[in-house]
């Protein structure tokens, strides 16, 4: 699996980048648990 930017996934989403980051805040812990942190610009494939 390729890793995406957030960029990509928000456009595969439909919506902002700003929008995509607002739809992650409630669930940070969890990412962050998954190695995501918040100014990542490529999230990891997993």
């Amino acid at each position: 699996m390729k890793a995406k930017s957030k960029s990509e996934l928000a456009e595969l989403a439909g919506v902002s980048v700003c929008t995509l980051v607002n739809w992650f805040k409630p669930h940070m812990a969890e990412l962050e648990a998954l190695g995501l942190k918040p100014r990542m610009r490529v999230l990891p494939p997993k």
